[in-house]
């Protein structure tokens, strides 16, 4: 009955103090969590992040960009397996685009002299007479074809007619200008393309010091070989206006200087088309 008495806000004095107190501590504990929550997504995602810009640049562009690779956990984990395949991805691609290159030589090389062939020849000279026109600037062709190279195949082999193509490249890229182009056409046929050429007089130097370089001695397999060749002449834009006849042109005027008894070399004049 005494208790009865009392006043409902004395009674309930001590609970409401003790509910804020609940609340309050609820309050802080929530705002804990969210602190908590907060800094461990940022810890879990800056490492993801990391991870996925790592796999988007490397995908785009090939570049390797930094990884968490000293983490303990799966993160460091996944990590380095990632940072492994890409290591092997990246000298796999390089391998790949080196292979690449090596095709790409081979297919416009010649893969005994390492010169131009035929088809990076008649580009390049479909390109300079495209420059030449506008600058009105002469080009020439020289069809160099080594004299009795048949005997030396027969007598002593393959091998040493391999030698001998290759030693004759050689002399020719060392006759001429940087410049200058020297490309192979195939068996004993080479053809040079001369940019900037002057007078009938200048052609006949460059034409004449090819065959004093072509006929000197060839020391090879022991045995001290002569060789000689021909050369055919045939000159932009008077002896054609494309580049196959060009070519043809300079091979006529070659057959020209090999019927002049060889050794020695012929410009192409209208007649030989007769």
């Amino acid at each position: 009955m005494l208790g009865l008495s009392r006043p409902l806000s004395d009674v309930l004095m001590g609970a409401d103090a003790l509910g804020r107190r609940i609340v309050h501590m609820v309050l802080a504990f929530s705002l804990l969590s969210i602190v908590l929550a907060v800094a461990f997504a940022r810890a879990l995602a800056r490492p993801l992040n990391m991870l996925a810009r790592a796999a988007t640049r490397f995908s785009s562009d090939q570049s390797m960009e930094k990884l968490p690779l000293k983490r303990g956990d799966e993160i460091g984990i996944l990590a380095r397996c990632f940072d492994q395949m890409r290591q092997q991805l990246k000298t796999d691609m390089s391998n790949l685009y080196d292979r690449q290159q090596e095709l790409t030589h081979l297919a416009r090389h010649d893969s005994l002299t390492g010169l131009p062939n035929r088809m990076l020849f008649f580009q390049q000279l479909e390109q300079a007479m495209r420059e030449a026109i506008p600058r009105e600037q002469q080009l020439a062709v020289l069809f160099v074809d080594l004299d009795h190279f048949k005997d030396i195949n027969d007598q002593w082999g393959h091998a040493v007619g391999d030698q001998v193509l290759h030693t004759a490249a050689q002399r020719l890229l060392h006759a001429l200008r940087s410049e200058d182009t020297v490309a192979r056409l195939g068996g004993d046929e080479f053809i040079v393309l001369l940019q900037g050429v002057g007078e009938a007089n200048h052609l006949a130097a460059i034409a004449q010091k090819i065959l004093d370089n072509l006929s000197q001695p060839m020391r090879i397999g022991g045995q001290s070989l002569l060789i000689g060749a021909s050369v055919g002449i045939s000159r932009f834009p008077q002896d054609g206006n494309t580049a196959e006849e060009l070519v043809q042109h300079a091979d006529q005027a070659m057959y020209e200087a090999k019927t002049h008894g060889r050794h020695t070399f012929a410009l192409y004049h209208p007649p030989m088309n007769s």
